[in-house]
């Protein structure tokens, strides 16, 4: 009789040849955005606003632009981004709309989120003029990367507006 150590040995060779030795698989960055990846990011986005150079930029980019600029416009952070959970989400959301809708070109994303929050601070400021008719609208995260937004400025696009 065969001891059971040898005969797993020898079927693991037979199973080897046939398949080939297991690949190695090469180590993957985290895909949580924990707190420290959150405050690369927003300070990475940072000198990218200021120099224009958003050529390096990945989802976790966009996400943390989105962050910036609600604050900028309504003057209030996104509290719903401060889990790192939620930053995630947000981050493959982002992902899917680079990749989907703007085929990874960055430049034309950054002029997609760029005209949203033009026009958007034009909205703030005319409910602020106008507050019984302020509706309490926010553009959250899951609207700027869902592709309701993105319509629009395609709209846009095509009448030559904006």
């Amino acid at each position: 009789m065969i001891p059971e150590s040898k005969r797993e040995g020898a079927q693991l060779s037979i199973v080897e040849s046939f398949i080939g030795p297991e690949k190695k698989r090469k180590p993957r960055a985290s895909p949580s955005v924990g707190a420290k990846a959150w405050i690369v990011a927003v300070s990475e986005v940072n000198v990218m606003m200021v120099s224009g150079e958003w050529e390096n930029a990945s989802a976790v980019h966009f996400v943390a632009l989105y962050a910036i600029l609600h604050q900028r416009v309504y003057g209030v952070d996104v509290a719903e981004l401060n889990v790192a959970r939620e930053r995630t989400i947000a981050k493959f959301a982002a992902y899917r709309m680079l990749t989907n809708e703007f085929s990874g070109n960055v430049d034309s994303m950054v002029t997609f989120i760029k005209w949203c929050w033009l026009r958007e601070q034009k909205s703030v400021t005319w409910r602020r003029n106008n507050p019984e008719r302020d509706n309490g609208f926010r553009i959250g995260w899951k609207y700027q990367f869902n592709g309701k937004l993105l319509s629009d400025w395609r709209m846009m696009c095509t009448r030559g507006t904006g």
